[in-house]
């Protein structure tokens, strides 16, 4: 499983028997995939021996004289197929105008020492921001930095210059989504998140 999470791909993963005929094990599908019944896909191919379970988590018996055909079955069949193309993990999803995202930010901040190896930081994703180009500043030593405000959330990229490119090009209304990791600022007694 972390295996197809990590590189946002269906897995097979397995040993060949003793005789090296047979290359069996499980095969595991990411969340949110685009293929939507793995198990079924593989039969599909009329390579595999069995393929037993349920239709993202399953075991798998193939021929080893048969990897390489399945191997060109999945690459012509899912060519059309965006498996990790602007795919993000993200744990919260709001909307550019959410009335509680800033209480969800500083309630994350509250929770930043849990924050770790087997428990990795929230990432949240902000759709529907709408923002008027001239209200993004670009600052930093090398200019590549960008800043703006909404609500009163500080928004920061930092090493955006292709992004700078793109909003010098686009004048007037941007609607956006970002993503990113919610933290506090906290300055001379102000906490910004």
């Amino acid at each position: 499983m972390e295996v197809a999470a990590k590189y946002k791909k269906p897995v097979l993963l397995g040993r060949t028997t003793v005789d090296g005929k047979e290359l069996r094990g499980s095969i595991r599908n990411f969340d949110n995939s685009p293929l939507k019944d793995f198990k079924s896909f593989l039969m599909s191919s009329g390579l595999m021996i069995y393929v037993a379970g349920h239709a993202n988590a399953a075991g798998f018996d193939i021929p080893t004289a048969y990897i390489e055909r399945l191997n060109d079955f999945a690459n012509k069949e899912l060519k059309d197929y965006n498996f990790n193309e602007k795919y993000f993990d993200v744990d919260f999803i709001v909307n550019g105008n959410c009335s509680y995202l800033n209480e969800l930010i500083f309630d994350l901040d509250r929770g930043s020492k849990l924050f770790g190896q087997g428990c990795n930081e929230p990432r949240i994703a902000i759709e529907n921001i709408t923002i008027n180009s001239k209200d993004i500043v670009v600052q930093g030593a090398r200019k590549d930095t960008i800043k703006f405000v909404i609500n009163g959330i500080t928004y920061i990229k930092f090493f955006a210059k292709d992004l700078i490119e793109e909003i010098k090009s686009k004048e007037g209304k941007l609607t956006m989504t970002v993503l990113g990791r919610g933290l506090v600022n906290r300055w001379m007694g102000r906490e910004i998140p």
